[in-house]
């Protein structure tokens, strides 16, 4: 009985060893995968091809309220369009060479004590006065780009000026170099603001990017939007409110274009005029890529309607 319990223990103790190596194998590739994990690197570049076209819904949704006095007004607005990039010719450095566009509108619009505002560019003939100017630009070359791959706009010709409402740069700015997951990046800019006494102040800007990881092929990006100069002013305070953005966007390493982009702000300003006044500022935006066909597949389900 002695020599049975003596073999069994010298047993229990070989396999305690066998389990602790085992363990630690396993702890052992643990570590290298995270390892991996966290030193691999990626390459983001924007990728496009001669007479390539790309399209996004764009949803914009705001509300912004504003007492004074004691006196509140609240505007609330919607806005769904389909956004259009339209490669026009690539250079042998992957320049392209962009005309963007806006293929539809659908907006609503609510003001405090005023009835709603609605305009269709699909369905309605008469946008009505306050849409008047939309309309005009509906289906028609707006802008166009000269972006580099790593999303340096190179040139830009525009007919009207185009307002910065830190929803983002128009393109992703990429560093140069490979990122790794957690790695950050920035496109810094310049505000040029006036005070009610017509003085010019500068602000400076940025825009943070972070890699959060990366995931059968597509990366999600952080983004937030940050401004250097201190503020102080009530007054400035609300003209850079809506720049204050912070999102996430996902990015298909491949394919080389933005799949998703969610943009959001919420700000809240006191005493621009008054103790009592106050402003807040909530909107969110969104992009969402449209998957279209190929040429090869549009042809093939034509031919099957036929």
């Amino acid at each position: 009985m002695k020599k049975l319990f003596l073999i069994l223990l010298v047993i229990a103790v070989v396999q305690q060893g066998a389990w602790g190596r085992e363990k630690t194998d396993i702890q052992r590739q643990l570590e290298k995968s995270k390892r991996r994990a966290t030193t691999a690197t990626y390459t983001l570049r924007h990728k496009f091809a001669k007479g390539q076209e790309l399209r996004w819904t764009v949803t914009h949704l705001a509300t912004v309220k504003t007492t004074i006095r004691g006196n509140s007004q609240e505007t609330k607005s919607r806005t769904v369009s389909t956004k259009v990039w339209n490669v026009e010719s690539l250079d042998a450095a992957g320049n392209a060479a962009i005309i963007h566009s806006v293929n539809d509108v659908d907006m609503w619009r609510k003001l405090t004590d005023r009835p709603e505002a609605r305009y269709n560019s699909k369905t309605d003939k008469n946008p009505g006065q306050d849409f008047a100017p939309v309309a005009k630009t509906i289906g028609v070359p707006l802008t166009k780009f000269l972006i580099s791959p790593t999303g340096k706009v190179l040139r830009r010709e525009s007919k009207s000026a185009e307002v910065e409402m830190g929803f983002g740069a128009v393109i992703i700015p990429f560093p140069e170099t490979p990122v790794s997951v957690g790695g950050s990046w920035n496109s810094p800019s310049e505000l040029k603001l006036r005070t009610e006494d017509g003085r010019l102040v500068k602000l400076k800007t940025r825009k943070v990017y972070t890699l959060q990881r990366v995931s059968a092929g597509v990366a999600t990006i952080k983004v937030k939007t940050e401004v250097l100069t201190p503020v102080n002013d009530p007054k400035l305070q609300i003209k850079i409110m809506h720049y204050l953005t912070t999102g996430a966007i996902k990015f298909d390493v491949d394919a080389g274009h933005v799949i998703s982009k969610q943009l959001d702000c919420d700000q809240t300003v006191i005493g621009f005029s008054g103790g009592e006044s106050l402003r807040q500022y909530l909107t969110r935006f969104s992009e969402q890529w449209i998957k279209t066909p190929s040429a090869a597949t549009a042809r093939r389900n034509k031919a099957t309607q036929k």
